[in-house]
């Protein structure tokens, strides 16, 4: 499973197995491997003094493995875990403890990812509302949930050419309009005033 810890719950972000949304964070185990460097191995709970008595080994669930390996934010900071569980008593090598890591990198990538692409969907979007405020005839062609994260479609009315704006944030300079300009739809001059962006930077 995965989850994702506040300060008093355990939010199950994945489960397989367990049917579950959250947990008081003063149970979860997972609580405790965030704070582990690498991963937490648990083979008996029952026989672990921070378990033994934990509602989660007493009840009906009757866990007795876990193994564990923190999950990181984007500065660092562990957020949650990727965890394994089981109701028998196990012993979990240092193999598997590397393929266990391996599986919480890739989860790491893919929530980094997902949050770039919500950073260039909203840029994209300030870019393309800024640009059809101070443009007239400006007319976006495909529907923003259907683009490409980085990428706004838009053309003039009336004008056959379609111009393809990309965003170039690393300089904060927001837009390229290549084709536009080629096709002698839009200067690339009005998509940059849009956004209130120096010409000589763009360049």
């Amino acid at each position: 499973f995965l989850t994702l810890v506040d300060s008093d719950r355990q939010l199950y972000k994945s489960t397989c197995g367990i049917k579950v949304e959250s947990t008081p964070r003063d149970v979860s185990f997972c609580s405790h491997a965030i704070l582990e460097p690498e991963a937490m191995v648990v083979p008996n709970a029952a026989e672990d003094a921070r378990f033994a008595d934990n509602p989660f080994v007493t009840g009906d669930f009757h866990l007795r493995f876990y193994a564990g390996v923190p999950l990181h934010g984007p500065k660092g900071k562990a957020i949650g875990a990727l965890g394994l569980v089981d109701t028998k008593p196990r012993e979990f090598s240092d193999k598997q403890i590397g393929q266990l890591k391996k599986f919480a990198a890739l989860v790491e990538t893919d929530r980094e990812r997902a949050g770039e692409n919500e950073r260039l969907a909203g840029l994209r979007d300030r870019l393309v509302d800024a640009l059809v405020a101070a443009v007239d005839g400006v007319v976006e062609t495909v529907p923003r949930h259907r683009k490409v994260a980085g990428s706004a479609h838009v053309c003039l009315e009336g004008v056959e050419s379609e111009s393809l704006l990309y965003l170039l944030d690393e300089a904060e300079v927001c837009a390229s309009a290549a084709s536009a300009c080629a096709s002698g739809a839009m200067e690339p001059s009005h998509v940059l005033a849009a956004m209130g962006v120096d010409r000589a930077v763009a360049t």
